[in-house]
């Protein structure tokens, strides 16, 4: 809301969606904000962007593909269930993402993170697109949590002698475009935008005379 409007207009919805990678038309985004512009004043208020993320977020397949995999895994129905239960959700930190806690994973602590991840006191599953923020969380960050704890990591020599290929590095390819290889445009925001969200390797392309 780059106004301070109360509202966001079509450009500040397409250029946040840009922010979030996500690279949509803006015809399409055009007639998306019209399904949810209920007063129809060409603008959405903060109810009526939230259903807009909403629907945005049921659009994630690659997320509900997630979703189907675990519940095939951990018991479920993967033609009737769309959301994930809190059983489910142990399995996959469990076996799939191999959590290092002091703990495994149980149920309740399963729900309390549901709970919090969805602002609902009695929830006890995730939507995809809560799932997928769940996944983008710090909680869920590569580093291994008790090495990162005070006093719990590694020898600082011993652990940075390791080949290269052993470290899990949060690098960028093609920093400066917004989109695509093909079709991006080209800005030297982007250099600020991935490192605030944590880069440590950008991708500078320099030629001479152009």
């Amino acid at each position: 809301d780059t106004d301070r409007s109360g509202s966001l207009t079509l450009p500040e919805v397409k250029a946040l969606l840009r922010k979030m990678n996500i690279m949509a038309k803006k015809q399409w985004v055009s007639e998306k904000m019209k399904e949810f512009d209920d007063d129809h004043n060409g603008t959405m208020d903060f109810e009526e962007f939230q259903r807009f993320m909403r629907a945005l977020g049921e659009q994630r397949y690659d997320v509900k593909s997630i979703i189907r995999d675990i519940q095939k895994e951990a018991g479920g129905s993967r033609q009737t269930e769309s959301n994930l239960t809190a059983q489910q959700l142990c399995h996959f930190m469990n076996t799939v993402q191999r959590s290092r806690t002091e703990s495994l994973w149980t149920v309740e602590g399963a729900l309390k993170v549901i709970r919090e991840a969805t602002h609902e006191e009695n929830a006890t599953s995730l939507t995809p697109m809560q799932f997928a923020s769940l996944l983008d969380d710090k909680a869920n960050s590569a580093f291994d949590p008790i090495s990162m704890k005070e006093g719990c990591g590694d020898n600082i020599s011993r652990y940075m002698s390791l080949p290269l290929s052993h470290y899990w590095i949060n690098s960028s390819h093609n920093t400066y475009l917004t989109g695509d290889q093909l079709q991006g445009n080209s800005t030297s925001d982007q250099y600020t935008f991935v490192l605030q969200r944590g880069c440590r390797c950008v991708e500078l392309d320099c030629w001479d005379g152009a």
